[in-house]
């Protein structure tokens, strides 16, 4: 699921778009080679610490940029954000404390808190229980990451027609169909279930209707 939400945010993506990544393992070189797969340059901006490197982040650039050795990760956090006119965050939720996050990633949240920017985040869920930056000892390095809104490919019933899920200051559930809305309720505590069981029922129809 993960991996299809992280490819079908980039094939919904403007078609003059460029991605720039720090080439890190996992959601970074899956959005990386569906953009090379769309055809879309994709920049790639390594930091100092080039352990976190994936060893084929390379075939899905198209321009390449190194930091100095020496610089900090906040050097490059500032080269990102500076480079940047949007800020999506992809992150592993850390089974043990799933409020908060750390990882390598960590200086470029810090920054683009302190600059009071909004962002998208992806919370990619733990495989077999476990994350990659899983924090397993006491720490007082916790991030709490805000964001403004986050949307979720929740069910696809056809290539057409798919069903998200978006929380931001409200929540809803929306049927999109070829990446327009179609229709979308509100949804709170008491009725979410119900409603996300309804717009997955509409998602159904629309998606033959269109195959018939």
């Amino acid at each position: 699921m993960d991996v299809a939400t992280l490819r079908q945010y980039v094939a919904d993506l403007a078609d003059d778009t460029t991605v720039i990544t720090c080439g890190r393992r996992g959601g970074e070189m899956i959005v990386a080679q569906a953009a090379r797969d769309r055809g879309l340059p994709v920049h790639l901006l390594v930091s100092a610490d080039r352990t976190t490197v994936d060893p084929t982040a390379a075939q899905f650039c198209t321009s390449f940029e190194q930091m100095p050795d020496g610089s900090s990760a906040s050097d490059h956090a500032r080269a990102v954000l500076n480079t940047s006119d949007t800020l999506v965050l992809m992150m592993r939720r850390p089974p043990e404390h799933p409020a908060s996050w750390h990882s390598t990633t960590a200086p470029i949240h810090r920054l683009a808190n302190q600059r009071e920017l909004r962002y998208a985040l992806f919370v990619l869920e733990p495989e077999a229980g476990t994350a990659p930056y899983a924090i397993t000892q006491p720490t007082d390095e916790l991030l709490t990451l805000p964001c403004a809104l986050f949307v979720q490919t929740v069910y696809t019933p056809s290539p057409t027609v798919r069903m998200v899920s978006v929380t931001g200051e409200q929540s809803v559930y929306a049927v999109l169909l070829n990446g327009q809305l179609h229709r979308g309720k509100l949804a709170t505590r008491a009725n979410w279930r119900l409603v996300r069981a309804e717009m997955a029922e509409l998602a159904d129809l629309v998606a033959t209707s269109e195959t018939v």
